[in-house]
């Protein structure tokens, strides 16, 4: 299925003063935990989006935790509309065929579209070793 592209939309007040909180703990390489908190469809997503473009442009990588399988589909289309065919969407209904090419894409560092960095929906058992760890 071809998925159309899509752009990254206007941050509301809000959504800029989160952005930029995150952000500046990404650009100084500190860690900090941050909870964004609010409604269905008040636009975390797009934070989540702009962040990880920001983190990925800085030649870090990310990790998008769902916290339902049913939410998997609307998210991975979400991503493949923001950044293209350059994700792996790893969860525990993939066939283990599956599991073990989406595995081997992030190992091998395969796909170039935004450089090799990767952006893993990442809702299975096991351990995730970033590229710095091998």
């Amino acid at each position: 299925k071809k998925i159309a592209r899509d752009t990254a939309l206007k941050l509301n007040e809000e959504q800029q003063t989160c952005f930029n909180e995150v952000n500046n703990s990404i650009e100084n390489k500190e860690y900090n935990e941050f909870l964004l908190y609010g409604i269905t469809g008040s636009g975390k997503t797009e934070v989540y989006l702009q962040l990880i473009k920001s983190a990925l442009e800085k030649g870090r990588t990310a990790i998008v935790l769902v916290p339902e399988i049913s939410l998997t589909p609307q998210m991975v289309n979400r991503f493949f509309a923001r950044f293209g065919d350059c994700i792996s969407v790893l969860h525990s209904k993939l066939m283990l065929g599956e599991r073990y090419d989406q595995w081997q894409k992030i190992k091998e560092r395969k796909r170039k579209d935004i450089n090799w960095r990767k952006i893993c929906n990442f809702c299975t058992n096991g351990e995730f070793r970033n590229s710095n760890n091998r």
